[in-house]
């Protein structure tokens, strides 16, 4: 394994986890952190949605949704990505910090477990939820800001290692009146999928280094690294709850923790990912991004929305 030499720059954080590696130590990598009752309805193999009582199977449609394209990514067009979720947290009186996030159904979110890991932002009430965003302070008229009821960590998350288990649910008080334009939950992909070659894409808001409005909704096309390759450049650090993702000269940076990895499998997007941590550098070619794995967590989002609706 080719080892780098570390990359003079800043820790840059504000909610991603990154790491830099020690040239000194083959294989040993520092850590850069710095802070910044309604079902969840999952698809089968055949895309549609699933509900026991087949109550809202009319309404919840998977949309197929032809995409057009946050560093090197384009921007968006509004309405493109309605579950795309933002999230600003209250650090203290004078400082937030803000976390991509997805909806998965009317009642419930997924961001990362790391987002929501500091002690002044594991209440629900320091957050305040966004959804039908695009541009940044520029009102569409279809944004909704909500506070949360509830955040629900995974119990073996830890801001070690490989970060294993970075993923979280966010409760919203209330069933929300959905848009399929503006406000919309995007389908899980169960385990009997493969995602092995399809397209996928980023979203976020995050630090595009100059290459584009940071207050506009930017996505960005990759691809999904094969599992064992991805362990071998990240040694010691990948596992089964992992998927690693990169796209040539570009990348996941800034503010982009927490939001979605969207792929468009049978013309229908489905939820792979949840941003999780990657490198220093936003345009490293040679370490992909690191997400959670959605589908590995199925039984645990299932278990945890069901407890929550009793």
């Amino acid at each position: 394994m080719n080892i780098l030499e570390d990359v003079q720059e800043p820790c840059y954080g504000n909610s991603y986890i990154i790491y830099r590696q020690d040239p000194n130590q083959c294989g040993r990598y520092h850590l850069c952190i710095r802070s910044k009752s309604m079902k969840i309805q999952f698809c089968p193999p055949d895309q549609t949605w699933s509900d026991e009582e087949q109550r809202y199977s009319d309404w919840f449609q998977c949309e197929p949704r032809v995409s057009s394209y946050i560093v090197g990514g384009l921007a968006a067009t509004d309405g493109q990505w309605p579950w795309q979720v933002m999230l600003k947290g209250k650090l203290n009186s004078s400082h937030t910090t803000q976390c991509g996030g997805v909806l998965i159904s009317p009642k419930w979110i997924l961001t990362a477990a790391h987002c929501v890991y500091r002690p002044s932002l594991r209440n629900a009430g320091a957050w305040t939820v966004t959804l039908g965003e695009y541009l940044i302070n520029k009102p569409s008229g279809h944004e909704k800001n909500i506070k949360p009821i509830r955040i629900i960590r995974h119990e073996n998350y830890s801001p070690t290692g490989g970060f294993e288990n970075d993923i979280a649910m966010i409760e919203l008080p209330e069933i929300l009146d959905l848009n399929p334009k503006s406000v919309f939950p995007i389908c899980i992909a169960s385990k009997q999928l493969s995602i092995d070659l399809h397209d996928c894409w980023m979203t976020g808001w995050g630090n595009t280094e100059g290459t584009a409005d940071p207050n506009v909704l930017q996505t960005l096309k990759v691809h999904i690294w094969h599992h064992q390759r991805c362990k071998d450049v990240w040694t010691g650090l990948i596992g089964d709850g992992h998927i690693c993702v990169s796209s040539g000269n570009s990348g996941a940076c800034l503010g982009d923790s927490g939001g979605p990895l969207s792929c468009k499998i049978n013309d229908r997007f489905v939820l792979v990912g949840i941003a999780s941590w990657g490198v220093t550098s936003c345009r490293n070619n040679d370490f992909p991004d690191v997400y959670s794995n959605v589908t590995f967590y199925l039984d645990w989002i299932r278990s945890h929305a069901s407890l929550a609706n009793n």
